[in-house]
């Protein structure tokens, strides 16, 4: 039986994050809240731990890294006058 639930997870902004949550995370929303941006995902408690990694980059960034060839854009952060573009990838840093 599952114990899934949405959880949130303090993202800061930098250009390699990782994150560790429960193993098949569902990514829903990332935002900046209070201060904090943040990722929300759906997860089963009862899986083990894995790590997530994205990339954060603000717009008019180049982007020249090979991580984001087969990256998973998953949303945007708006944090007073910026705006950072959050991308998953599959291979750590």
């Amino acid at each position: 039986m599952s114990e899934t639930v949405v959880y949130k997870y303090d993202m800061p902004v930098s250009s390699d994050v990782t994150i560790e949550m429960p193993a098949g995370a569902q990514i829903l929303r990332v935002a900046h809240f209070n201060g904090q941006s943040s990722v929300w995902a759906l997860v089963d408690l009862k899986n083990d731990m894995q790590s997530y990694h994205f990339m954060v980059v603000g717009t008019g960034m180049v982007v020249n890294d090979e991580r984001f060839r087969g990256s998973k854009y998953i949303g945007s952060i708006i944090d007073g006058p910026f705006i950072w573009h959050v991308f998953s990838v599959l291979d750590p840093f």
